[in-house]
């Protein structure tokens, strides 16, 4: 008898079990897709940014032009 209640209650559990990975797969989804929408000032901003500042270090802004050559 009680080989059939773990039966039942495992018959019972699985389909809950998969319907709760179905409803946080449903919950974190749009999440990802609205981080991966807003996030394109994030990192890749920085990056652009700190390669600007980089280049400013390495060659510094003159105050008057450079003379042609040709």
């Amino acid at each position: 008898m009680t080989r059939l209640l773990r039966a039942g209650l495992g018959l019972f559990v699985v389909p809950l079990v998969v319907a709760g990975y179905a409803g946080l797969t449903g919950l974190i989804l749009p999440l990802v897709a609205l981080r991966s929408v807003f996030r394109r000032r994030g990192r890749r901003q920085r990056l652009v940014d700190l390669q600007a500042l980089a280049a400013e270090r390495l060659l510094p802004a003159r105050s008057e032009p450079l003379p042609a050559t040709a």
